[in-house]
């Protein structure tokens, strides 16, 4: 989080993490443990914990973070959503029953971003003595 520039405890965050391989109960409650010991400020303030995964995993997280860690923070988990450094998520109210959240995903486009089509230059509309129209280097 310090990369971000984010003080944990301090203002609601959205934490994201790409999910790789089975989801045993040793590797989901494993990485449980670890979101109780990053958040240690949020779950003292009882501060809402958001948690983005793209893998199918968000149940059984949000089980284990609430019957087995015991949280008392509300806790919301999404699964099947791909994010990237930088990237700013809306979530809607949960819609029930289907149980689902609308989510709005802003992202952050540099000019070096290899996510960006790149630009090709375009001949300029003025005049020159020689008549024809080219490109300045």
């Amino acid at each position: 989080m310090e990369a971000f520039d984010v003080a944990e405890g301090e203002s609601e965050v959205a934490l994201a993490f790409r999910w790789r391989g089975a989801p045993s109960y040793e590797r989901v409650s494993a990485f449980a443990r670890g979101i109780t010991l990053a958040l240690k400020r949020t779950l003292e303030q009882r501060r809402p914990v958001f948690l983005v995964l793209d893998g199918d995993v968000a149940q059984t997280v949000g089980a284990i973070l609430k019957e087995d860690w015991k949280l008392g923070s509300e806790v919301l988990v999404l699964d099947g959503i791909a994010l990237r450094d930088f990237d700013y998520i809306d979530l809607g109210r949960i819609r029930m029953p289907s149980r689902t959240v609308p989510v709005t995903i802003k992202s952050l486009v540099f000019s070096q971003d290899p996510r960006v089509p790149h630009r090709h230059p375009q001949p300029h509309p003025h005049e020159h003595e020689h008549g024809h129209h080219h490109h300045h280097g």
